[in-house]
């Protein structure tokens, strides 16, 4: 959508640069310009596999450079509204060995680990196992 005005722009443009054209010369700019439109088709339509979700999304921003802390900070957040806590919590880790001052991911993190124990706390009191509860 933040690419509607610039493309009105454009096409304006090459109106303007058509309009003068005769001839051969305008049929030739209008193949070219079909032939670009058609180019970037085919580009856009193998790119949207991509944006089908977050997850889908992030993963491949990651594939395409491993060092970009904002898209592994927001796959760590599709995995966890997939419910998927533990792929989360390698995300975030691996994040905050990449940025140990991400206090975003270090909440998240702590978070889920405490989520975890609890969990474990729970599980083991209900199974009669206080000593292990208390510890967890």
């Amino acid at each position: 959508r933040y690419t509607y005005g610039p493309a009105m722009v454009l096409a304006v443009a090459l109106a303007v640069l058509f309009a003068p054209l005769r001839g051969r010369a305008r049929v030739t700019a209008l193949g070219t310009a079909a032939v670009a439109v058609g180019v970037l088709a085919a580009s856009t339509a193998a790119a949207l596999p991509h944006w089908r979700d977050s997850l889908t999304l992030w993963t491949r921003a990651l594939a395409l450079d491993a060092d970009n802390d904002v898209a592994r900070y927001n796959l760590a957040l599709a995995l966890l509204e997939r419910g998927r806590d533990d792929e989360a919590v390698v995300a975030l880790e691996q994040l905050l060995a990449q940025v140990p001052d991400h206090d975003p991911a270090r909440a998240r993190l702590n978070g889920l680990r405490a989520d975890r124990a609890q969990r474990a706390g729970d599980a083991a009191a209900n199974a009669g196992r206080l000593r292990e509860a208390i510890a967890a």
